[in-house]
């Protein structure tokens, strides 16, 4: 019983969905297969509700080995059943509406990508179900290190969980990563994650500990609170990616499913991840231009760079994270 050691795998087959219903100990097995044979590029859903002592009855056991007999077994990117995207996985990044005049993201559903990375709180809910019911993988971003003042999740925060302002965000402030209330913040996020459908989860702002926080956050603070993000979304379902915290990859990395990181280019940082991509996980990496119209020069520059990993994910986008991109 594979399943039962919390190895997920993949079953080539066109789309099928089937039950297995045991009123002895009420429990239900759901197993969803999809296969898009032009692409050749599999998805795998399942989930198990299990209400009893019993795990699987003999009936249920023999009910599912007549289907996986018949079924050509191929290895998921899913490990433990998080999803974990392999190097090379598209992507697209888009925090922002394309339309400066909505408050609201309206999610540019064309681009050609396995995987959207979307604002957590501001995006339609049609957007993720579309998204979904396409095969894409949707990435939730919300910030785990600070306060952003329009947020409408912050009651109970007191004030001296609060540190000090980012630079160059407005309304935005470090805050206490070791406080309970701060974490009970970041759980509901979570919560939201996955009752919204997300596949997994970006928790911004994960290095204050090497920034001006005004908190005094030491190294074993962040480290404590990224393994203590990664397990919350794990325990969840949800996948979860570190992002940026480049020195703490070597002590970080066993404990999430992806990366993102963003000018590890310009700062010289990039063989950093090579830990990822040596264990089958993507890497997304973004390079910035202040205009559009710089685009096309910067993504010379940038896709041409050997100092670039050859299994990284590259985009080239504004600061604004709007729909805009160039792939290298």
């Amino acid at each position: 019983a594979l399943f039962l050691q919390g190895v997920t795998y993949n079953f080539v087959a066109f789309s099928y969905q089937y039950s297995i219903k045991d009123k002895t100990c009420h429990t239900i097995y759901t197993i969803q297969l999809h296969l898009d044979f032009l692409s050749f590029k599999q998805s795998f859903y399942y989930s198990f509700f299990i209400k009893c002592r019993k795990v699987w009855t003999k009936r249920a056991m023999l009910a599912l080995k007549s289907w996986v007999a018949v079924l050509v077994v191929m290895t998921s990117p899913c490990i433990h059943g998080y999803w974990t995207p392999k190097p090379g996985t598209s992507f697209q990044w888009q925090i922002t509406p394309d339309d400066e005049d909505n408050d609201r993201v309206q999610v540019n559903l064309g681009v050609h990508a396995d995987v959207y990375d979307i604002d957590l709180f501001n995006v339609h809910d049609s957007d993720i179900t579309y998204l979904r019911s396409h095969q894409k993988s949707v990435i939730c971003y919300f910030s785990a290190g600070t306060k952003e003042n329009w947020r409408h999740d912050l009651d109970g925060l007191h004030g001296n969980d609060v540190g000090s302002a980012l630079p160059d965000w407005d309304g935005e402030h470090w805050w206490d990563i070791r406080s309970s209330r701060v974490r009970t913040i970041i759980e509901g996020r979570l919560d939201l994650a996955k009752s919204r459908g997300c596949t997994a989860v970006e928790p911004d702002n994960v290095d204050g500990y090497s920034n001006h926080n005004g908190l005094g956050l030491s190294k074993s603070d962040q480290i404590d609170f990224n393994r203590w993000v990664a397990k919350a979304a794990h325990d969840r379902g949800l996948s979860v990616g570190l992002k940026n915290a480049v020195d703490l990859i070597d002590t970080l990395e066993p404990s999430f499913d992806w990366a993102l990181n963003e000018e590890c280019l310009e700062y010289n940082e990039c063989g950093g991840y090579q830990r990822f991509l040596d264990n089958g996980k993507a890497v997304f990496h973004v390079e910035y231009v202040d205009r559009e119209s710089q685009g096309t020069a910067k993504a010379h520059s940038v896709c041409n760079n050997h100092h670039r990993p050859s299994g990284f994910t590259t985009l080239i986008k504004v600061w604004d994270l709007n729909s805009w991109r160039i792939a290298c």
